[in-house]
């Protein structure tokens, strides 16, 4: 297996897991901020989701 597939198959699985826990937050969560300069669960949420498919597509379009 060539090191770009293991590293897709990390990021699939990643991505796996963190969906798994993230339809674990309540809706009434999504807005709390840990202070006002922070970003809300919901905003950070969608943050990683953005960049995990990015990095995922760099790894396989490459």
């Amino acid at each position: 297996m060539r090191a770009v597939d293991l590293a897709v198959l990390n990021v699939t699985e990643v991505r796996r897991r963190a969906h798994l826990v993230w339809r674990l937050v309540p809706d009434e969560c999504l807005k709390w901020k840990p202070d006002e300069a922070a970003l809300s669960m919901g905003a950070m949420i969608r943050h990683m989701w953005t960049a995990q498919v990015y990095y995922h597509e760099a790894l396989v379009h490459k």
